[in-house]
Parts: structure tokens; sequence; C-alpha cells
């Protein structure tokens, strides 16, 4: 872990700069090899923040840190910490700056948790202990309530606000949730290639200690929203970084489609949302 990257993500989201966007390239098969097509792919936020040059000053590429969690380096797949719970409606507010067609996007994605959920949301700027929603560099967020910061940032760029799901992501994290892969009992679903994940980013891909995760008894679900896909950070993007041990589910990880049940299930659980 970067904890010096992990402090300058946070110390300088208000002055963060727009990296140019380039483009990320997928494999297609030639004859006995595999050769590179220039074609565009955004396929979710951690293609979009490594492209913009800062997966690895963020925890597991898009989750911003405190000091005092880096320090600590906790991870939890649900935060146990019920302080980090939001007293709904969670209050936030919108950079003036912020594009309205970016507003119109994190509004729907509010909306889709909220008709999915218990979860509400209430715009309010004045309110201590807030969501600041801004157009930083890439597409991260805190996870949970981080009661030691006035407004805590959640930034979206644009190339963000393209895809309803990518900031439903983003959403959750704000909400309280981590990624899926790195549940403490992955291992019974995935197994990792760490040979072929890149130097810089291998800590994308730790596992939760079970002392300090809590799964909220559901089951472990490779089509989640909070999912890696099974090539993300691959240096070689002719074969994959996570492998499904269930070979009927590779192709649903890094699903950007739509929430699953189980995702909603959890955000239901973690907020005692009874009667949904």
């Amino acid at each position: 872990m970067h904890s010096c990257g992990l402090l300058t993500i946070m110390l300088l989201a208000d002055a963060v700069e727009m990296f140019s966007w380039q483009p990320k390239t997928f494999p297609s098969k030639g004859k006995g090899r595999y050769s590179y097509s220039s074609t565009l792919l955004r396929r979710n936020e951690q293609d979009i923040n490594f492209f913009k040059g800062v997966s690895q000053f963020l925890y597991q590429g898009d989750i911003a840190m405190t000091a005092e969690q880096v320090r600590q380096r906790g991870r939890r797949a649900v935060t146990r910490d019920r302080r980090a719970k939001w007293s709904l409606p969670l209050p936030y507010y919108f950079d003036s700056n912020f594009p309205p067609q970016g507003r119109e996007r994190v509004l729907e994605a509010m909306r889709y948790w909220s008709e999915k959920t218990c979860v509400t949301f209430r715009e309010d700027r004045r309110q201590r202990g807030n969501v600041r929603i801004f157009q930083g560099s890439g597409c991260w967020s805190y996870v949970g309530r981080q009661y030691r910061l006035f407004s805590q940032p959640l930034s979206l760029d644009v190339s963000c606000t393209h895809h309803l799901f990518v900031v439903a992501h983003e959403l959750a994290h704000a909400l309280g949730l981590y990624h899926e892969h790195a549940r403490s009992d992955r291992d019974r679903y995935i197994s990792i290639d760490y040979s072929n994940t890149n130097a810089n980013l291998t800590f994308a891909f730790n596992k939760e200690d079970s002392s300090t995760t809590d799964n909220l008894g559901t089951s472990y679900e490779y089509g989640s929203v909070m999912h890696y896909a099974l090539d993300q950070f691959a240096r070689d993007a002719s074969r994959p970084v996570i492998y499904a041990k269930d070979r009927k589910y590779e192709r649903s990880m890094g699903n950007r489609m739509r929430a699953t049940f189980q995702d909603i299930l959890q955000m239901n659980l973690l907020y005692n949302c009874n009667g949904w």
C-alpha cells in the first residue's frame, strides 16, 4: 500500500487536474498469438482510474482512505464500524462546476438505490458530515461515513458519469460497501493469478481478514456490481487475473450493467431495511 499516495489523493482532491483520456486496448485473436486493437474500452471505474493515473494511489483502485485508515490498513467487505453507517437520508451536494448531465446521472443512480432499498438521499450543502460530489480525476469514494471529515469527497469525472452503474458503484462505497472480490471467503470461489497483475497494483487484490469482514451472511456473487472484471489490471490482457472456480460464472465478473439481487440484499441488510 502506498500511504503517501493515498494521502496525496485526499489532500489534493480540491485541486486535482483532469488527465487526458487514453484508450485501453484489448486483445483480438490473430494467427497463433494475440494482437492488440486500439479500440477504446471504458468498462468500469477501474479502467478509467488506471488511465487517469490514479489507481495506484487509491486502495483497491477506487477507494480513498483517511490517514488513520492508512495506518490501520483496515479493510472490510461491508464496514463493521456502526459509526460509518449514515443516518438516512444521506446528505450530499454537487460542486458548483459539476456538469448538469453528470448530475442527472448521479440522481438516476440515487433513485435506483432508493427504489430497491430503504436508502434515501437529501441534497444539503450546510449539514456537517455530507458527501461532496465533484468532477475530479477518476471515479473514487471513501467507504461509509467518515466522521472526522466535515464534507467527504466523491469524485466522478465525465468518463465515470457515462455509466450509470459506475456511479452506483461509487455511491455503494460511500454507503459502506467494499469490493466483492476481496471478501474473506473469496478463495472458495475465485483464484488470483498474481503473476499477471500490474506490479504497482497487486495490493488491489488483497483478501480481507475474517476478523474485520462482515459479509452479512450473504453468498458470494460473481456478478456483483462491486466485483472486478476477470482481467482487471492484467499485464497480459489475453489471459485472466481472476479465475472463477465455477467456470460458468467467468463472464459475469465485472458487471456494470445492473446491481444484482445480492447487491441489493447487502445494502438492505446493512441499513436494516425490514420489509424490502
